[in-house]
C-alpha cells in the first residue's frame, strides 16, 4: 500500500459515520424485542449464544423461497426443508436441506476459546441425525472447492472438543480455495479473533449467498468429465444414511456478521465467494449492512432487539474495527 493509498484509508476509518453515531447510540439503549422470538428448541443447549439478540428467523422470505438449480432439476425437498442443530455449545446452525449448506452459523466467542491448546485434527464428518440435510466428504472431492468453515476451527483453539466438533459438515461451505478460504476470508477470520482478545464476547453470524439457479459441486465434476453419471440434486431418502446422494451447492458470495453484546456495536461484511488475490478483506467494497444480508438471505438476524435498535444497527455500513 503506497501513502496516498494508506492516508485515505486512514481517513476512511477516522472519519465520522451514521454508523459510528448508530453504534454509540445502540449501547445506551435497552435490548429486548417489543415481543422476544421463540428459540427453536433443538437450540436449546446454545441459548447462551442468543443472548440478548435472539436467534435468526426466515420470515423475511428464507422460509418460502423457492430454488432453481442450473441443471435443471427439480427435485422433492425434504419436510421439514431446513433443520436446526446445536453443536458443543459452542455453535449453532440451520442446515437447508435443498442446498446442503447450512443457512448461517452462530457462534459467541469469547477471549479463552481462542487462546492455543488444541490440536486442529482436520477431521471432517457427517452427523448422523443431519445425514438427509448435510453435504458428504464425497461431494468435495475432485470438486477443486475447498471445505470452508463457517465457525471457523481456529475460534475454538482453546477448547479441544469445540474445535473437533467444527469438523461437522452442516459447518461447511464450498468456498474457492486459492485466494478466498485460503487468502482474504482466513484473514477476515482472523481479524475477528484479534478483536475478541480485546472484548468480553462476540455473536457471530456466518452463511452463504445465493443468487441464480443453484450449481452445485456435482455440476463441476460433471463439466470435467460429462461421461461420469448424473448424481440427482437432492433427494430424500438413502440407503446410506451417512452417504445420501446429491450434492452441495455453490455459494455466490459468503456474508459474516459480528455484534459486540456489550457495546451494542455490529459490521457487517459480504464477500464473492471468488479468488480475490491482492485485495484486503480491510476494503471498503467488503463492508456492507446488515440489512442488505438479510434482503439477501431472506433472514432477521437480529430479532431479540428492538426495533429502533435494529434500524440503527442494521441500516448503516461500519466502518472497519472503528470500536
Amino acid at each position: 500500500m503506497g501513502p496516498a493509498t494508506a492516508a485515505m484509508a486512514l481517513r476512511l476509518l477516522l472519519r465520522p459515520t451514521f454508523g459510528m453515531a448508530a453504534a454509540l447510540s445502540v449501547a445506551a439503549m435497552p435490548s429486548r424485542a417489543e415481543e422476544p422470538p421463540t428459540l427453536p428448541s433443538e437450540l436449546e443447549a446454545c441459548r447462551a449464544i442468543f443472548e440478548p439478540i435472539g436467534a435468526p428467523d426466515g420470515t423475511d422470505g428464507a422460509d418460502t423461497h423457492t430454488y432453481v438449480f442450473a441443471n435443471g432439476s427439480n427435485p422433492t425437498p425434504p419436510v421439514p426443508t431446513a433443520i436446526h442443530r446445536c453443536h458443543a455449545a459452542a455453535f449453532a446452525l440451520r442446515l437447508n436441506g435443498i442446498t446442503r449448506d447450512p443457512d448461517w452459523v452462530a457462534e459467541d466467542i469469547t477471549p479463552d476459546e481462542v487462546q492455543s491448546g488444541a490440536e486442529r485434527s482436520n477431521s471432517f464428518f457427517v452427523a448422523p441425525d443431519e445425514a438427509l440435510y448435510s453435504a458428504t466428504l464425497a461431494d468435495y472431492r475432485s470438486s477443486g472447492f475447498d471445505r470452508g468453515h463457517q465457525a471457523p476451527a481456529g475460534d475454538f483453539s482453546g477448547d479441544q472438543t469445540k474445535q473437533d466438533a467444527s469438523f461437522v459438515l452442516s459447518n461447511i461451505g464450498p468456498q474457492v480455495g486459492r485466494c478466498f478460504n485460503q487468502g482474504i476470508w482466513r484473514e477476515l477470520e482472523t481479524a475477528v479473533r484479534d478483536l475478541v482478545t480485546t472484548r468480553k464476547r462476540l455473536i457471530v453470524f456466518t452463511g452463504p449467498i445465493f443468487e441464480g439457479p443453484l450449481r452445485t459441486l456435482e455440476d463441476v465434476k460433471r463439466a470435467r468429465n460429462p461421461v461420469q453419471p448424473l448424481v440427482p440434486a437432492r433427494e430424500t431418502t438413502s440407503s446410506d444414511d451417512n452417504q445420501p446422494p446429491g450434492s452441495a451447492a455453490i455459494p455466490d458470495a459468503f456474508f459474516k456478521i459480528v455484534f459486540d453484546p456489550q457495546r451494542g456495536r455490529a459490521m457487517a461484511f459480504r464477500f464473492p465467494n471468488a479468488a480475490l488475490c491482492k485485495r484486503a478483506h480491510e476494503d471498503a467494497e467488503f463492508r456492507t449492512t446488515i440489512d442488505a444480508i438479510e434482503e439477501v438471505t431472506g433472514f432477521n438476524f437480529l430479532p431479540g432487539l428492538s426495533h429502533r435498535e435494529q434500524s440503527l444497527l442494521e441500516d448503516a455500513t461500519s466502518p472497519f474495527w472503528t470500536w
